[in-house]
């Protein structure tokens, strides 16, 4: 029965069951990213390594959003 009474008390808090539900999801994110990714391409990512497709390496093309340094940068400055 107390089991069922902490339960009961904390439902009575909102803020609490969202927290809860959140928590809930991360885990279960977790679970699928573990289930879904094999570990050693996890590995692979992670550490960098050549890509078998175009033979570059990974850190190499990522991050994609990056700017590129050419005769100007993003902000409309000049890269130096």
């Amino acid at each position: 029965m107390k089991l069922k009474d902490t339960f009961k008390e904390l439902f009575r808090y909102p803020s609490a069951v969202v927290g809860l539900l959140i928590i809930l999801l991360l885990v279960v994110v977790a679970i699928y990213a573990v289930l879904k990714i094999p570990y050693k391409e996890a590995i692979r990512l992670w550490r960098g390594g050549i890509d078998q497709t175009t033979g570059l390496d990974i850190w190499y093309r990522n991050p994609k959003y990056a700017g590129r340094c050419g005769s100007t940068c993003c902000a409309g400055t000049s890269c130096r």
